[in-house]
């Protein structure tokens, strides 16, 4: 077959199918998802076959012009996003089909505004298309090998997409109401072209070479000054400001827009584009690598590089991408053109006839045959265009001057969304001077020539077009900035202004003063332009969002329903238009149709802001809410109700029937427990019967009902999701069961935890018991040989007088036994306390005589070891426990001696802060750091300690307890064989210590009769021996029984608190207060006894192991001091 006929054949089949695609989608409604998905990809139209073939024709020369048309879009629709969306949002809101209907609108819907921006996009779509003919025309021209052929076949095939523009674009004559064929085809239109231009990428790259092209590509730079010059950056911020403002952009991107929600699909816009640039660029690549055939124009490259190799299919789909990306930019700028032609130029022409003529019978179908005729005209002036300048001006040339004029309503467009001072004049100035401004300087007018710019800019001549481009544009802004300072705005520019820039206020409104129309004249004009089904469907939905039954013929028109026709005419016929025909029609001879014009101006922004103000409120709502009127029509609703009932926004809309809508499956086929409990309740909802229901779903949510009458409205539904609390509430539930559970076994837990508790107290007091009594017969039983000893000691040394040889040993003996006993009376309180059964004494304490006592204690056992004890003097003193500060340090100096082999040991105190610190240094063993912590552990023994000694480990322990009974801080510095350093922080104090001195003279206790009661044969012996040698006369007796049997009297009874399984001493004492003068108890367990009480009874209590001398000072006392002196005075250091 030959292949230019084939290649015919191939555009017949596209453009059948374009048609059958458009007659399916009309015929059936796809999902949100595929009708997102149409609206990102139909927005690629702005590939055009200007960018398909030319711009990789010059993208193989070096001008990356069509890669620059693809950047456009892709910061448009990225960076523009915002921009996007308010554009949209304002021509939903105006309802506006147009972009010079916007414009028009915007700036006080005026009228000068629309013709002239119409006949700036009509200029600009002039050139477009007739670019797009020349390059559609080159193609057939290159496969038929005639150029004769040309002019013809470019009529032909300009004839065939007015054609399809007419059949998909002008059906209906309301332009705003969602064409879903004519998307959906140009979106398979946009995928139809993308192909073909990777299939060129992929076949030309295969032809070359993998080798060979990334050979080409490495020797080829991407970026160069050349590529990126100034004619590129002007040319990329025109494609990005043309993708606003291109007539066939802003109806795919605005007016097409179904939803708005569809606008989150234009991620697709962006992607597609970077395909593109991306596929312009490896063509361009492969072409310049060495595929480039020789006499073929640079932008039929593509084409004819697989043809001459023999690749048909290959080169069929490549024409049919560059057919289509012209194809589609064609219909949608028909489309976008007739519009503008028939709205702003033609329609306010008609609008004057009909309201001279009333005759508006046919005005609906006239506006389609209107629209379509302008399709036609203006086909037919671009093909003549076409044929006028195809042939000299260069398609790069031609492209530039449509973008540029485009690009004049950009600044109106841009200010008119974020500037309230922009106004109708400053938008119709700015225009007009960027078309002066750039057809001057484009001219090469004398400005060009100027010598001043040839220094500056020596190359301006060579780009003569884009420096007119730019310039135009900034004068436009300029001249528009400045005259809308300086203009003064109308009532309507400033509410317009807030409308699209600010938010609305409400503005009183009094049309009966000014017109007698009535609702069958509004009526009749929207029957005869948007014919009888059409306007019947919406005054119904007007009757049914008002809340109003029939509306009659005869009442008198409401601002609100003049608004709302207004904004639907608008839709069809243009807004300037829309709102000459209202006004002319409520005027009906009786006032002036521009007062009643200024007055629908003012009413329009509390319209649209109740019924936004509505719709955004249901919206945020939660909740599922439905509104009936008193006939089930349906009046409001939100997207959670729609959900709920299985119907889908598409098959809804004011004043349809509920009961049908529910009675139908719908779109969704659903038949879900919402929709079957509605279809149940009908009956209680016409009769306004309140309702209330849950309802379970079957995906476990489970939905509550509230149904109540609106005074006099209708009826309000309202679906709360009260899953997460009904699911609280079975929770709770079984919390409380098991919580009830849960309580009763932890009952009976506690009970017979209580038994056991009791069981464990009896047993706990009992052994508290048995250790009370183990230590106060430990008391006992471990102080009575101390006590013996003294006793003995004492006797010796009244025998040896002061002056005796042996005085110095026994006086030694004495202060160990009394060392020995402060140690063992030391431990004993320690346990007391761990047990609560005692508290500590303490009272200050002088360290110079005690830390010197105590070393006296251990300079015997240091000079066996060879070892120094040093004793530094001091003056501190400190309160705390005396006897278990003395343990802790007869514990700490002990170990001293006991690991130092050779050196010294050095007992010292120094103030630390509000502490003394006590140290007992020594030069021995020492100890590793990580083994400090173990050392005060319980029979816990290093081995450095056990080498040297034995030992019970248990002195560091027995040091760690009693500081934390007193609360005394001990740390250590220890390293191995360099000696250790233990010291003991202590509240340092200012008061003196309270203490007796006594010194032995001769004495003489004759005539004294003392009686001794002890059950231990030695003290009994020990105390005897002493009284004697005093000169006392003693009886003795080995019990209390024994005691009570004898019959004299004496004048001091001696007496031990223990006296085995009899009597105690204190109980014998009581008993022989009558046959005494003085009574003395004695006890190793002083501190448990009430010694003040005692006092007062006359019972004196001295405390194991009983000092000689404080015994003698006693009965000397009790004698009348014969031969005693007791010196008592206060010490201080």
């Amino acid at each position: 077959m030959d292949v230019g006929l084939t290649v015919l054949l191939g555009i017949a089949v596209y453009f059948v199918g374009l048609s059958l695609v458009a007659w399916w989608a009309n015929r059936h409604r796809p999902g949100p998802g595929i009708r997102s998905a149409a609206y990102g990809l139909s927005l690629a139209t702005f590939g055009t076959a200007w960018t398909y073939f030319a711009g990789i024709g010059n993208a193989t020369l070096g001008n990356w012009s069509g890669i620059a048309n693809a950047i456009g879009p892709v910061v448009a629709s990225t960076i523009g996003l915002p921009v996007w969306y308010r554009i949209a949002r304002r021509v939903k809101q105006e309802n506006t089909g147009s972009l010079s209907d916007f414009l028009a609108v915007r700036y006080g819907k005026s009228l000068a505004v629309g013709v002239l921006a119409t006949l700036v996009s009509i200029a600009s779509a002039l050139l477009y298309l007739a670019l797009q003919l020349k390059l559609l025309t080159e193609v057939i021209v290159y496969f038929s090998g005639s150029p004769r052929w040309g002019a013809s076949a470019s009529f032909v095939m300009m004839a065939a997409l007015v054609a399809m523009a007419i059949l998909v674009g002008a059906r209906k004559p309301n332009l705003t109401e969602y064409n879903r064929g004519f998307v959906h085809m140009i979106a398979i239109d946009s995928i139809i072209k993308l192909v073909g231009l990777v299939t060129a990428a992929a076949t030309l790259i295969w032809l070359l070479g993998f080798a060979n092209f990334a050979e080409t590509m490495s020797l080829d730079p991407l970026i160069t000054s050349q590529r990126f010059d100034f004619t590129f950056i002007v040319f990329t911020l025109l494609c990005i400001t043309a993708t606003f403002t291109l007539p066939r952009q802003f109806h795919l991107s605005f007016v097409m827009v179904e939803r708005l929600e569809d606008i989150r699909s234009l991620w697709i816009y962006p992607v597609y584009f970077v395909v593109w640039i991306l596929c312009i660029y490896l063509i361009s690549e492969a072409i310049r690598g060495g595929l480039a055939m020789p006499g073929v124009d640079a932008r039929m490259q593509v084409l004819a590089i697989p043809y001459m190799h023999g690749w048909l299919l290959a080169t069929v789909i490549i024409v049919l991408g560059g057919v289509s990306a012209g194809a589609g930019m064609v219909i949608v700028e028909l489309t976008a053109i007739s519009s503008m032609i028939s709205n702003e130029l033609i329609l306010p022409i008609m609008t004057r006839f009909w309201s001279q003529t009333r005759d508006r019978r046919n005005a609906s179908q006239d506006v389609t045959r209107i629209r379509r005729a302008s399709m036609v005209a203006f086909g037919l002036a671009a093909w003549l265009v076409y044929l006028r300048l195809g042939t000299p001006l260069h398609p790069f040339n031609l492209a530039i001057i449509a973008l540029t004029l485009s690009a004049q309503l950009a600044p109106a467009l841009l200010a008119g969304l974020y500037w309230r001072r922009a106004n109708e004049l400053g938008a119709i100035a700015g225009i007009l001077a960027g078309l002066f401004a750039w057809v001057l300087i484009a001219s090469s007018g004398p400005l060009l020539h100027l010598p001043l710019i040839d220094t500056i800019w020596p190359h301006h001549r060579e780009l003569t077009f884009s420096f007119s481009a730019l310039a135009s544009l900034v004068i436009n802004a300029l001249v528009f900035v400045v005259v809308s300072l300086h203009a003064r705005p109308r009532l309507i520019d400033s509410i317009q202004a807030e409308g699209f820039v600010g938010h609305s206020r409400e503005s009183p409104v009094h049309l009966s003063s000014l017109t007698h129309a009535t609702v069958g004249d509004m009526r009749r004009l929207l029957t005869q332009l948007l014919g009888d089904e059409e306007a019947r469907r919406a005054l119904l939905e007007f009757e049914v969002s008002m809340h109003i039954g029939g509306l009659g013929d005869d009442s008198l028109v409401t601002p609100t329903l003049v608004l709302t026709a207004e904004r639907i005419l608008a839709g069809v016929i243009g807004a300037p238009s829309a709102r000459n025909v209202i006004a002319l029609t409520l005027a009906a001879d009786r006032q002036d149709a521009a007062s009643i014009g200024r007055l629908l101006d003012e009413a329009g922004l509390a319209i649209i802001f109740s019924r936004e103000l509505l719709l955004r409120t249901l919206e945020s709502l939660e909740e599922g809410v439905g509104v009936v009127d008193n006939e089930l029509r349906l009046v409001a609703w939100n997207s959670n109700y729609l959900n709920l009932v299985d119907l889908s926004l598409e098959e809804v809309h004011v004043g349809q029937s509920l009961q049908h809508l529910l009675t139908d499956r719908g779109v969704k086929g659903g038949n879900s427990p919402v929709r079957a409990l509605l279809r149940e309740r009908m009956d209680h909802i016409a009769e306004g019967t309140p309702l209330q229901a849950e309802i379970p779903l079957g995906d476990g949510r489970i939905y509550r009902l509230f149904g109540t009458r609106i005074a006099g409205h209708g009826y309000l539904m309202t679906f709360t999701d009260v899953t997460d609390m009904r699911r609280a509430a079975m929770v709770l539930s079984r919390s409380n069961e098991e919580l009830e559970r849960s309580v009763r076994d932890r009952t009976q837990e506690l009970i017979a935890l209580n038994d056991q508790l009791l069981k464990a107290n009896v047993l706990a007091e009992q052994a508290s018991h048995a250790q009370r009594r183990f230590v106060a017969a430990a008391s006992h039983d471990l102080v009575q040989p101390l006590h013996a000893a003294r006793l003995f000691i004492g006797t010796a040394l009244a025998e040896s007088g002061p002056e005796g040889s042996l005085t110095p040993l026994l006086q030694r003996a004495d202060i160990a036994i009394e060392g020995a006993h402060r140690l063992m009376r030391a431990l004993l309180n320690l346990s007391k306390l761990e047990m609560g059964a005692a508290k500590p004494k303490v009272a200050p304490v002088d360290l110079g005589s005690f830390l010197e006592a105590i070393a006296d204690e251990f300079r015997g056992q240091a000079d066996a070891a060879g070892l120094e004890l040093i004793c530094l003097p001091t003056r501190l003193r400190c309160i705390t426990d005396r006897d278990l500060l003395r343990s802790m340090l007869q514990n700490l100096i002990a170990n001293a001696i006991r690991y130092t082999e050779t050196g010294r040991v050095v007992l010292m105190a120094r103030r630390a802060g509000e502490n003394v610190r006590i140290e007992i240094r020594d030069s021995g063993v020492g100890m590793a750091p990580e083994a400090m912590e173990r050392a005060f552990r319980e029979f816990e023994r290093l081995n450095e300690g056990q080498r040297m000694a034995d030992g019970t480990g248990l002195g560091l322990s027995i040091v760690a307890r009693i500081a934390e009974v007193l609360g005394h801080k001990v740390s250590v510095r220890s390293m191995p064989d360099k000696g250790s350093t233990f010291a003991v922080s202590v509240p340092i104090t200012d008061s003196p210590e309270r203490r007796v001195r006594t010194r032995i003279v001769p004495a003489d206790l004759k005539g004294l009769r003392v009686l001794c009661v002890d059950d231990e044969r030695e003290v009994l012996a020990g105390t005897a021996a002493l009284v004697t040698r005093w000169g006392g006369a003693v009886t003795t007796a080995p019990s209390a029984e024994r005691a009570l049997q004898l019959a004299e009297q004496w004048d001091v009874v001696i007496a031990d608190y223990l006296l085995g399984d009899g009597m105690d001493g204190l109980e014998l004492l009581r008993r022989m207060a009558a046959r005494c003068s003085a009574r003395i108890l004695i006890t190793a367990t002083a501190g448990s006894l009430p010694e003040e009480a005692l006092l007062r009874e006359g019972v004196r209590i001295m405390e194991k192991p009983l000092s000689p001398m404080a015994l003698q000072t006693m009965l000397v006392d009790f004698a009348g001091r014969r031969g005693v002196q007791v010196l008592q005075d206060s010490a201080s250091n």
